[in-house]
């Protein structure tokens, strides 16, 4: 019976190996390995105490908005509880407690630091703590931005949706739109959670609770290191006809003592990127990637983010570059707006490809406007700047379409199309733009609920240059900036000075070098508190 009992024991206290979840956060990582580390010293108190700095299932969380002026401080509000309400939301997820002194805190500041982004600063920055709560603090900017405008209350759930996943955690994604991804640039759409991000959750949670039980039961905790090294992290596959899956491949290796788990992610839907795994201490495997030309012309240019278990670079960007020649092409040398000023311009549209000849021209087709569309053999030297081609002998076709200017009210959008040589194949089409006079876009600049400094912009625009002699408000509240000009484009700044409170209705008006379009009015409209 001795023995017997002897033999229990030793197995309840056999040590226990854990592993780290991929894409944990450098922080959350350390704090785990300093539990394990009290445990091996025998110093179980203190690892119960190293316990508080890892997420529990009810996050304590502090909102200080003091300085945030009292006009905004309920549209704020709004959005941090509309964070707190999409975490809660999770299956079996996190439930939150405000508490002053809690492991998460967020406060404010008029502006922070520039980011990586020059003339941007930072939307929100992040601080960890080792020996007080917060545990965490996230110090939000009440501007953002290249115009540095207010920061709207999405911005705000956004900022906090990312925020608590760090604290739960989770890495910084680099792949906008999950979870723990963010941008110091303006949003205008809410950061979701996504089943990856609640995967990623209930790892990190089941790591906390088998770190808690086993601490309870004073046993032994190792977690060794998971370590990854690439033979590269770029691969250019060179040039495939559109259609084509383009294959990058990896070697990912792993130097470390413990097994290193990893999974992907892609900036697109048309790249697959490789399947998770895990690679055992110093075994290698090798990631596939793909991207699938198929609906995409060019040079592409693509992202898999990959996230491992690697306490010190839990993520890697692996970049992926393919040029995707397409086997019909369509070339627009002056780009794909067409002015129709004075008619249709000659050579505005080339169309190439091995069985062209082969084509039903008698069927080409236009979508969008009222008109007709032929097209002519051609044989000249022209350049691709789609594809990145000199100027080059070419043989193909020219299209010429009948339209009226008259007809034409702005700009609108077109559709060529003619019937693929392969019937089971969709016809082969391109859309663009015809644009007759000078366009203001937007055409009405809207503040919305606007403080002094708030700034909004519009640009005009044509294909063919066109020059602006003179530009202003018709309202002292309001001044205009050129932000940036070609001989086809002007971006304008407009900045609202005060002056006014309540609905305000101005103009900005603008003097043309076109005689058809002397003065341009765009409207402008906003409400100041």
């Amino acid at each position: 019976m001795m023995l017997a009992a002897s033999f229990l024991f030793a197995v309840a206290m056999a040590p226990k190996t854990l592993s780290l979840p991929p894409s944990v956060h450098p922080e959350f990582a350390k704090a785990a390995k300093a539990v394990a580390g009290a445990t091996q010293a025998g110093d179980f108190d203190k690892a119960g105490r190293l316990l508080t700095w890892l997420p529990s299932e009810v996050i304590t969380v502090e909102w200080d908005d003091q300085k945030v002026p009292a006009k905004y401080r309920r549209e704020y509000r709004r959005g941090f509880e509309d964070a707190l309400k999409e975490w809660s939301s999770v299956p079996n997820g996190p439930r939150f407690a405000e508490e002053k002194g809690g492991l998460v805190r967020f406060t404010f500041e008029k502006e922070l630091a520039e980011s990586d982004v020059p003339g941007v600063p930072l939307g929100a920055a992040t601080f960890f703590k080792d020996k007080s709560n917060p545990r965490l603090e996230v110090v939000l900017g009440l501007s953002r931005g290249p115009s540095r405008s207010r920061t709207e209350g999405i911005e705000i759930r956004n900022e906090v949706v990312a925020g608590l996943a760090q604290a739960m955690g989770f890495s910084p994604n680099p792949l906008f739109g999950f979870a723990a991804s963010r941008t110091d640039m303006n949003a205008n759409r809410p950061i979701g959670i996504f089943p990856g991000d609640i995967r990623h959750y209930q790892a990190n949670r089941q790591l906390v609770a088998e770190l808690t039980a086993a601490v309870e039961a004073k046993q032994t905790i190792t977690i060794p290191d998971g370590k990854y090294s690439l033979d590269r992290d770029s691969v250019d596959a060179g040039t495939v006809t559109e259609g084509e899956k383009a294959t990058f491949t990896f070697q990912l290796s792993n130097p470390g003592d413990g097994p290193l788990l990893y999974r992907t992610g892609a900036d697109c839907g048309c790249v697959i990127p490789p399947k998770p795994g895990e690679v055992a201490p110093g075994g290698s495997t090798i990631l596939v990637a793909q991207i699938d030309t198929r609906g995409f012309p060019g040079d592409l240019q693509k992202k898999v983010v990959l996230y491992t278990n690697d306490p010190e670079q839990p993520t890697r960007s692996l970049n992926l570059r393919v040029r995707s020649r397409p086997e019909f092409r369509w070339i627009m040398p002056a780009g794909n707006t067409v002015s129709v000023e004075d008619g249709w311009p000659e050579g505005a549209i080339y169309f190439f490809g091995p069985d062209a000849a082969k084509l039903d021209w008698k069927d080409l087709k236009v979508e969008g406007i009222a008109g007709t569309a032929s097209a002519e053999p051609w044989t000249g030297d022209l350049a691709d700047a789609e594809m990145s081609e000199p100027v080059s002998p070419r043989k193909g076709w020219k299209i010429k379409l009948e339209v009226k200017p008259e007809a034409v009210l702005g700009r609108t959008l077109v559709t060529l199309s003619v019937p693929n040589p392969e019937p089971t194949k969709a016809r082969i089409s391109l859309p663009f733009f015809i644009q007759r006079g000078i366009l203001a876009s937007p055409s009405e600049v809207y503040f919305g609920e606007m403080s002094v400094g708030r700034s909004a912009f519009f640009t005009l625009s044509r294909p063919k240059a066109f020059s602006v002699t003179e530009v202003k408000s018709d309202s002292p509240s309001f001044k205009v900036e050129v932000v940036k000009s070609s001989p086809t484009e002007v971006t304008y700044k407009v900045i609202y000075q005060g002056g006014q409170l309540g609905d305000i209705r101005a103009k900005v008006i603008l003097k043309t070098d076109d005689p058809k379009q002397p003065t341009i009015v765009v409207p402008i409209a906003g409400i100041a508190a």
